[in-house]
């Protein structure tokens, strides 16, 4: 057995460049979770039947918008926040069971 000091686990982490490649994209997207009343133009659930199928790059509509006129980046924006706190309700409730 080694007597050498163990290198902390979060040094490791740093020198491997998938692990910071990853840790980067899930900073990114919480990120826009968090500020999403601020990124997102529309409501979720706002239609505008001018816009069915608007196409990615359509002005106002970044990503386009859907069949029923949604603006597709606000509603992608509002589920980041839904799936984030399913996330944690299931680790929470995985944690208190043990």
């Amino acid at each position: 057995m080694s007597t050498g000091t163990r290198t902390p686990t979060w040094r490791r982490l740093l020198r491997d460049p998938q692990a910071v490649l990853t840790a980067s994209v899930l900073i990114v997207i919480f990120a826009s979770g968090l500020l999403t009343p601020l990124l997102a133009q529309h409501s979720p659930n706002e239609s505008d039947l001018g816009m069915v199928n608007a196409p990615a790059g359509t002005p106002g509509y970044l990503l386009g918008a859907d069949e029923s006129g949604r603006d597709i980046l606000s509603r992608l924006l509002h589920s980041i926040n839904t799936s984030a706190v399913s996330a944690l309700i299931g680790t929470g409730v995985a944690l208190a069971v043990g």
